[in-house]
């Protein structure tokens, strides 16, 4: 499963009509870095831009 399936998959219950929900893409880029040994301290900007496409894609939200 990829970052962006990931973050579509969550269950965000009575928080998912709140205000960018997509955050959860952000931590969930984080999370597959730190799992798949390739976390580092500076944020992984266009990981998360192309995550953050495909969880608008999946959730037919807005792409960037």
């Amino acid at each position: 499963m990829t970052a962006g399936q990931a973050a579509a998959d969550i269950n965000m219950g009575t928080f998912a009509t709140w205000a960018g929900p997509e955050h959860i893409v952000m931590n969930v880029v984080r999370c597959h870095a730190e799992h798949s040994g390739t976390l580092k301290p500076v944020s992984d900007s266009d990981g998360t831009k192309t995550t953050m496409a495909e969880y608008n894609a999946l959730k037919g939200g807005r792409s960037m």
